[in-house]
């Protein structure tokens, strides 16, 4: 049995898989926007109801979808993107009556129109073609019909799609206190693999090494701190804790660092664990310190952990899932779908695609779903 109302599946699935964006080890990827979409299209011929826009409107069914039956005249489909654009990638999703040969052109303001490929063994479904240098400063885009699947008189297109590469953005603003010398009360059991440069590595993970993890905190209170190596203008601190956190702490700074010399930027007194984040108005120190007097007890040594402590220049706003959930927009799903579309969220620091199992149906009793992120 087919579903077709998945939009509170996607927002559930987010709740469930996504806790806290700050906790994921993702790998960037690469994220596309299709430009074509919604922009002037014309269709030298068309059947019914099947015109030419419905192949740049975003849904991707044969309902909705460009059909032509005039093949021996080598019917043609043109979208004009409205200026010059750099493109990466064109794609073509195709009904069941796709074309077998078929060229795609692209064309600059001029209208000069260029061949970027003459495909002569379409299998339909999703066809996607890499656009050189040669043609990515493109304002049109035609696709001209040169001959149907065998036996079919008709070719119908659902999508075509012009992407174009999303400029790289920092995932987050950079991190001050990467890889500068730190130092600390004591590390857990004595160990130099839980020393406090781990604090400061820029990795945080299920390997276990790569952290900074005190000595007893129910002894005596547990530091760490990091030296800048200069006077530095900062901002924002954040932490990563492990499972074994703070819960009264304070976060101070100083420019000697000897005893006496600290200042408090904020105290804690309710701390919680994962990611936190302190924003607070410039401060130019060269020593910046972690100050804890008690935890939430787990660990037979009774330590405080800690994955990445990041200092940075700037105010660092966290992501939630209500930012997520307010842009992710889902697009219409109806039963005749051979292939679930995908919906993504992206704002410069983290991306989110929600897909389904590449299934005959879009997706049935025992269909699998994700949530992908990158950043």
């Amino acid at each position: 049995m087919k579903r077709t109302n998945k939009a509170i599946c996607l927002l559930l699935a987010l709740l469930m898989l996504v806790p806290s964006f700050g906790q994921i080890s993702v790998q960037a990827a690469d994220t596309y926007e299709n430009i074509a979409k919604d922009k002037p299209v014309t269709a030298t011929s068309s059947i019914g109801e099947h015109l030419p826009e419905l192949a740049v409107d975003g849904i991707k069914t044969s309902e909705s979808s460009w059909a032509t039956d005039a093949i021996s005249e080598n019917p043609s489909l043109t979208v004009n993107l409205g200026a010059e654009e750099k493109i990466a990638q064109i794609a073509l999703t195709w009904n069941e009556d796709f074309a077998f040969k078929y060229r795609v052109f692209t064309a600059g303001s001029n209208e000069q129109y260029s061949l970027l490929v003459f495909h002569e063994e379409g299998t339909g479904g999703e066809e996607i073609w890499d656009v050189s240098e040669d043609h990515a400063a493109v304002q049109y885009v035609k696709i001209e019909l040169v001959e149907a699947k065998g036996g079919e008189d008709s070719i119908g297109l659902q999508e075509l799609e012009v992407l174009q590469k999303k400029e790289d953005t920092p995932a987050q603003p950079e991190n001050l206190a990467l890889n500068k010398p730190a130092y600390a009360s004591g590390n857990e059991a004595g160990l130099d693999r839980l020393g406090p440069a781990g604090a400061f590595d820029g990795k945080w993970s299920d390997d276990y090494d790569e952290r900074w993890s005190s000595g007893n905190i129910t002894q005596s209170p547990q530091w760490i701190y990091v030296d800048l190596e200069e006077e530095t203008t900062f901002s924002c601190i954040r932490i990563y804790w492990q499972e074994a956190y703070a819960t009264a702490y304070e976060l101070q700074y100083s420019n000697t660092a000897e005893e006496g010399s600290w200042t408090s930027i904020t105290a804690v007194d309710d701390g919680e664990g994962g990611w936190v984040t302190f924003n607070f108005d410039p401060i130019t120190a060269r020593y910046v310190r972690l100050y804890a007097t008690a935890s939430n007890g787990v660990g037979s040594n009774k330590p405080i952990s800690v994955w990445e402590m990041m200092i940075h220049a700037s105010h660092y706003e966290d992501i939630s899932l209500d930012d997520i959930a307010e842009d992710f927009t889902v697009g219409t799903i109806t039963p005749d779908m051979t292939k679930m579309p995908s919906f993504s969220f992206a704002d410069g620091r983290v991306s989110a695609e929600f897909f389904c199992s590449d299934t005959d149906d879009v997706v049935d009793d025992e269909g699998s779903w994700w949530i992908r992120i990158s950043s």
